[in-house]
């Protein structure tokens, strides 16, 4: 490894135990927030309850009288408001979602899933695409599943064995579709495409034997980025049907543990790590590409990475307390203050969405019992803003 004009290139090593998601254990006995009421659907919540205009606040958001205590996966802005999904924690195949036009009045929205809940969300359009792992018939058993949120109805795909193949994906939409790219149990690619997002088709052959990480899109190209056969490649697509041949990034190995792809700047970028170290990958101007360190992130407190409107949203923590960070570039980041509930030992950060000067976050502590439980709470977009 060596540093060359404020700029390095990475060896980054695999960490055998990443933390995907962090484990929810909060402290007893914290002061409760200010909340927002919300409603049932039909109902007219109290337009008198705004928030305060501070930027520097975050407000609780009562969704007790909306759905049953659940651990929510993710959060999304949508033309419309707002969507968050979801498990019902007493019942562990029960799936929540929730929607909002403001980000204080939420309503349950009817969805259904047979054993598996959905862990991420895509914005497709005036539609939106879920998608998780869960149980299934399969003979693992494990695999995905998918949704379509479209005017505020769910349809869940139709099982069929091909979902079987599929486990930890990520999303993004190009040329008009959804596509999902990942892997499975055995480590198998995943490339598929959908013109529903019900419905999938494996495009995944030019990616035997490689293990796709991430995915980044503008909607006109997308780019895929993974690891296999000692090296770090990448390849695109403009139909989500048509791969290039997976092309080695020069000069990184196969040690590289990426962590994050995201479309910054007018290019795919790529956040992976090596040791104590982060950098961010992106096409250089020289025509190769070219490696940054990334400031403000440890390894060891980094459990995941996703965008959301207006920048990156890092979360974590060490065990001790939730942690989560925001970016604009993947290079700078600065830690995110978070309402104090989460400032408690194990606690989580799941998401942050943004729209029309508006910040919802979603997070999770736990009750008396363990039982992880997600509440909601909002502030001004600009305390978000990296």
């Amino acid at each position: 490894m060596h540093i060359s004009d404020g700029r390095r290139v990475l060896s980054i090593l695999r960490r055998p135990n990443a933390i995907i998601f962090v484990v929810v254990l909060a402290a007893c006995g914290q002061a409760p927030l200010p909340t927002v009421a919300s409603g049932t659907p039909g109902s007219n919540a109290p337009a008198s309850r705004e928030l305060s205009s501070s930027p520097d606040s975050w407000q609780l958001v009562a969704i007790d009288a909306v759905v049953p205590p659940s651990l929510l996966t993710d959060v999304i802005a949508t033309d419309n408001g707002f969507v968050a999904v979801g498990a019902a924690v007493e019942n562990h195949h029960g799936t929540v979602a929730l929607s909002s036009s403001d980000g204080l009045t939420w309503m349950a929205e009817p969805i259904t899933a047979i054993d598996r809940t959905p862990s991420s969300l895509l914005r497709w359009g005036n539609k939106v695409v879920a998608f998780g792992a869960g149980e299934t018939p399969c003979a693992h058993p494990f695999g995905l599943d998918t949704w379509v949120r479209d005017a505020g109805t769910w349809t869940e795909a139709p099982f069929v064995d091909e979902l079987c193949l599929a486990a930890m994906v990520n999303g993004a939409v190009v040329g008009g579709i959804p596509v999902l790219v990942g892997t499975g149990p055995g480590d198998n690619p995943i490339a598929w495409s959908s013109t529903d997002g019900l419905h999938w088709e494996d495009h995944s052959g030019p990616f035997a034997g490689l293990l796709p990480r991430g995915v980044a899109t503008d909607g006109s190209t997308a780019f895929a980025a993974g690891e296999g056969n000692g090296h770090i490649w990448t390849s695109s697509t403009t139909d989500g049907l048509a791969w290039t041949a997976p092309a080695p990034i020069p000069g990184l190995t196969g040690s590289i543990s990426i962590v994050g792809m995201a479309w910054i700047g007018g290019s795919p970028t790529i956040i992976a790590e090596e040791g104590t170290s982060i950098g961010v990958i992106d096409p250089g101007t020289g025509g190769g590409w070219a490696v940054e360190p990334a400031v403000g992130l440890r390894p060891e407190l980094l459990g995941s990475i996703k965008s959301f409107d207006g920048g990156l949203l890092a979360v974590g923590g060490d065990g001790t307390l939730a942690q989560a960070w925001v970016s604009r570039d993947g290079r700078a980041w600065r830690p995110l203050d978070l309402p104090p509930p989460l400032v408690a030992a194990n606690a989580s950060v799941s998401g942050i969405a943004v729209r029309d000067g508006r910040a919802v976050l979603i997070g999770s502590v736990a009750r008396p019992n363990g039982d992880m439980v997600s509440a909601i709470w909002t502030a001004s977009a600009a305390f978000v803003a990296p």
